[in-house]
Formats: C-alpha cells, structure tokens, sequence
C-alpha cells in the first residue's frame, strides 16, 4: 500500500478506530519508503502526535482524517483525565470501617433444650 500510495484507505480505517499510534507508525514508515532529509532530522525522536500534526500539515489530502484523529485523541484524553479525577475522589472518601463485638452464650437445661443468649 505504501509503495504504491495507497495508504490513504487504511489511514482513514486507523482514524475511524481511533488507533493514533498506528497512524503514526505508518506515516512513520511512509517517511522510510519515502525518505525526507529534514523530516528525519526533526521527526527521528518525536512523538506521535507531532508525527501526525506536522505530517498533516505537509499533506493536504491527508489534512481532514488526521485533524479528526488528533480531535478525537483529545477528547479522550480529556474524558480519561476527567474519569481519574472522579476515581481519585472517590479514593479519597472515608473508607474507615466499625468494629463491633457481640457476645453470646449458650445454655441447655435438663431437657437438652439450647437457648442462646445475646448480649
């Protein structure tokens, strides 16, 4: 797909399943099969989102499907920060617990009936 560039398909099936890294390990070996002197001096240690950003930037066919990948990203990861606060809240809440004691003792009385007592 990528010799023949005929990856838009699957960047696009990457976007609509939200698996950003994949679309950024793709574009990656793009960059490989394809290989760009300053892209890899500036992309040799980036991260994906930069990867996608700056690939966007260059693409203007790939542009629409990665600003949607790169919106979705955010609003999980805010939703996913969002959820740790409420799970850190919920951490926090008083889990103390109350100890209580209860004493009992049997009795049997000549007819062999037991009475239990509680007190």
């Amino acid at each position: 797909l990528v010799l023949n560039k005929k990856f838009l398909p699957l960047l696009r099936f990457y976007a609509a399943e939200g698996r950003y890294k994949d679309a950024a390990n793709l574009i990656r070996l793009i960059k490989i099969i394809f290989p760009d002197e300053a892209w890899n001096r500036t992309m040799e240690n980036a991260d994906d989102q930069t990867v996608l950003q700056e690939y966007a930037k260059e693409n203007k066919e790939c542009e629409p499907v990665l600003q949607e990948l790169l919106r979705a990203r955010r609003s999980r990861q805010m939703r996913d920060k969002a959820n740790a606060s409420v799970s850190s809240e919920t951490t926090g809440a008083d889990t103390s617990t109350i100890q209580v004691s209860i004493s009992f003792a049997f009795s049997c009385d000549s007819l062999g009936s037991l009475d239990c007592l509680f007190f």
